[in-house]
């Protein structure tokens, strides 16, 4: 089941890089907050179809949404920044850096959140996550020493 959960993964981050890139390119033909528009609303058009073709009773769906904690409901603002932090970065810093900083920063937070909730973190993860960021640092360095020699 891990190596299926595994691929849901890298698939998952196939269609954020793909989305990223897609809504960088609407946004600079309509503008950044015009674009997180689009992609928000067609996402939510798409998350309320889906949502009515798989809850079997949806009154007792929509009653059991007040009995979630107010904050829980605040990944909507996140994706918001999410989008609009993405429109913006692409057009400036190559896809590759863009997509390997989100990874770097989600690993932290990810790293954060096990620890607070008592998860223990291999060494094999943190080898593997030194040798991407020491990876994406040197690629970062390179191009630098590259553009200043040119």
């Amino acid at each position: 089941m891990i190596i299926v959960y595994g691929l849901l993964a890298l698939i998952a981050g196939v269609v954020i890089t793909f989305s990223s890139t897609l809504n960088a390119q609407l946004g600079k033909s309509i503008g950044t907050y015009k674009a997180a528009l689009y992609h928000n609303s067609v996402g939510a058009l798409l998350a309320t179809i889906m949502a009515i073709f798989t809850l079997r009773d949806l009154e007792s769906g929509f009653k059991s949404l007040e009995q979630v904690p107010l904050y829980l409901y605040s990944g909507g603002l996140v994706t918001v920044a999410v989008v609009i932090s993405t429109i913006r970065l692409v057009p400036k810093i190559p896809i590759i850096y863009t997509t390997l900083s989100v990874f770097i920063g989600q690993f932290l937070v990810g790293f954060i959140i096990d620890w607070y909730m008592g998860i223990k973190f291999s060494i094999g993860r943190m080898v593997g996550f030194l040798i991407i960021f020491l990876g994406l640092a040197l690629n970062i360095y390179i191009e630098v020493q590259k553009q200043s020699n040119s």
